[in-house]
Formats: structure tokens, sequence, C-alpha cells
């Protein structure tokens, strides 16, 4: 069975390194047939248009409603940077979302140092 992925920013240091991982189309021993992952995400670039190797496709960050239903639906895993405000935000409203999915769904989110320091004490 062959996972989809969806990965925020695939253009950040992060989401190159997960790219990485995810998708080896190496003759290697023991890794992953590329046909076996379908990735999906957005880049922080606006204006960039072109494909990684691996990526099936890259949803637009100007229409997020149609890209947040094509994420909900055609990926299994959701990865998500939080050290960027706006992308947390996007991240919470899609957990608000998920008891109307009919398939199981993960979602890793990843943070730092920064997150946590911006935390209000108590």
């Amino acid at each position: 069975m062959s996972k989809r992925y969806f990965i925020n920013n695939i253009d950040s240091f992060l989401g190159q390194q997960l790219l990485s991982e995810l998708y080896k189309p190496s003759e290697e021993e023991g890794a992953q047939d590329a046909a076996d992952f379908k990735i999906m995400g957005t880049y922080t670039d606006l204006l960039r248009k072109d494909k990684d190797p691996g990526v099936k496709k890259i949803l637009k960050r100007y229409k997020p409603k149609l890209s947040r239903k094509k994420m909900l639906e055609e990926n299994d895993v959701w990865i998500y940077d939080t050290s960027n405000q706006t992308d947390l935000s996007f991240a919470t409203d899609i957990l608000e979302q998920i008891p109307t999915l009919e398939e199981p769904k993960v979602l890793v989110l990843v943070s730092d140092i920064r997150t946590w320091g911006a935390t209000p004490r108590k």
C-alpha cells in the first residue's frame, strides 16, 4: 500500500530533508521504491512552479480552501513546521476538520526552540 504525504514548505531545510528521506529512487538494498510514495506540498516561494523530484503536486498558497480540501482528501500523512505562525493557524484549522474524515490520518507538527520560546509563561 502506498503512502501519500503532504509536506508544508518543501523548499525549506526541513522539507528538503524529509523529501530526501521519503523519496529515494536509488538502487541500494532496502530503499523504498519511489512509486510507493506520493508526495504533495507547498513552497514558501509563491512564484516557484517547478517540482522537486518525487513531488507529485504543489498546492497553491493563494487558494487555501482548495488546497486544504485536496490535502485532506488525498494524503495520509501531513507534516508541518510550526515555526511559521500562518502555517500553524492552517494546521490547527486542519485539526478542527479531522472528525469529518473517513480514513485515519496522521498529523506531524515539528517545532523548535523558537516555537517554545514564544509560549506564554505561567
